[in-house]
């Protein structure tokens, strides 16, 4: 102790801090206390989930092990059944069957042989019960579930990833290249009318490709028709309507060939073709060898390919006593009319203008006027040898 004061050594390590007890301090506190506690209720949901689980997968595989008790109970009382019901059918024969009179004496002795007969045969009908087929086993047999059988199947080894094959679509064909599909029943849109046609039949056909027409006009000799007539091949006008593209020109030998084949034809000569005039412009005409079953046709072949997609082609052929000429041959495609244009504008439009160009040709309606030496087909006018004064 020095000047009246005792020196004490005294040493601060701790501070002693009283809680807050605000609101908001009250409220973190709480929700720390909520969060651990819904921590420890998931925990406990999650031991409870795997315990159930475990109990489940546990009754599963006892449900499994009690499946072959169970089908043999069911075929125990099965089978006792069919016996049972055997046994009631031979003992109600065996009971309601009388006893003849004359065996009176012999009671005794036949009610112990039907008590013995109905004695084996109850026996009998219990071991064929027992020995059934499995028939009832089958229909009653309870399947596992499929969750169970794909638990206890072993898992498939992983199968090497094979590489996809991708086949390439088959290009496709351009329209021109496309094959023409005939139209049964078709409506006509062409018209011709020529006395160069007389004595023949026709036949038209019709078939489409896409948005493209082709009308087909075949004359052919009839039945009935002479050795003369039946030398001709008759003739022939190809129509086709090209809409959406501009149909392709081949040279006019390989076209040609290409039609007679179509119709059973040859072409054995051709000549170089050279422009005549008709109503539709400039047609490609050459002198053609046709040979058929019947001989050979002398003929002119023509083809006319017009940019709004039209294309005129065909070939006309006469007789050896009447030989076809240019002019007849153009007149022949003059005579072409359209009948039915349809909503076709532009077809319609292009024969409208053919028309304003057609060239004074005899029809067939006028065989009542009489020829001249000025009409191509007149007889040439005999010489005059001598002359008047």
């Amino acid at each position: 102790m020095a000047g009246g004061r005792v020196d004490l050594g005294i040493v601060i390590d701790r501070f002693v801090v009283a809680p807050d007890d605000s609101s908001r301090a009250r409220l973190g506190r709480l929700v720390a206390r909520m969060a651990r506690r819904w921590k420890r209720g998931q925990v406990r949901l999650r031991r409870v989930a795997r315990h159930m689980a475990s109990v489940k997968e546990a009754a599963g595989r006892a449900f499994l092990l009690l499946q072959p008790a169970r089908a043999v109970i069911t075929d125990g009382f099965v089978a006792m059944r069919d016996a049972a019901v055997l046994l009631v059918l031979i003992l109600r024969y065996a009971m309601s069957r009388p006893l003849h009179a004359s065996e009176a004496e012999h009671q005794i002795v036949r009610h112990s042989r039907k008590s013995a007969l109905v004695l084996g045969l109850a026996v009998l009908a219990l071991a064929l019960a027992l020995l059934l087929p499995e028939r009832e086993r089958q229909a009653m047999a309870i399947e596992p579930e499929p969750a169970v059988v794909a638990a206890r199947a072993p898992e498939p080894a992983p199968q090497p990833a094979q590489p996809e094959i991708r086949r390439s679509p088959e290009p496709a064909l351009p329209p021109e290249q496309r094959p023409w599909q005939p139209v049964r029943q078709p409506i006509a849109l062409y018209h011709v009318e020529s006395p160069e046609l007389a004595g023949l039949s026709l036949a038209y056909r019709v078939a489409q490709r896409d948005r493209s027409r082709q009308d087909t006009l075949v004359w052919q000799p009839k039945p009935e028709a002479g050795e003369v007539e039946a030398r001709r091949s008759g003739a022939l006008l190809v129509v086709e309507r090209h809409e959406g593209h501009a149909p392709t020109e081949k040279p006019l030998f390989a076209d040609l060939a290409a039609r007679a084949a179509e119709h059973r034809l040859v072409i054995e000569r051709m000549a170089r073709p050279q422009d005549i005039r008709t109503k539709f412009g400039p047609v490609e005409a050459a002198e053609l060898t046709l040979r058929h079953e019947n001989g050979v046709a002398a003929c002119l072949a023509f083809r006319r390919i017009d940019m709004v997609g039209v294309t005129l082609v065909g070939w006309l052929c006469g007789t050896p006593q009447r030989p076809v000429d240019r002019v007849s041959m153009s007149c022949f495609v003059d005579r072409l009319d359209l009948v039915a244009g349809g909503r076709d504008t532009t077809l319609r439009k292009f024969f409208a203008e053919a028309e304003r160009s057609r060239q004074t040709c005899s029809t067939a309606r006028q065989t009542g006027r009489k020829l001249t030496w000025m009409d191509h087909e007149a007889p040439v006018p005999p010489l005059k040898l001598t002359a008047r004064r």
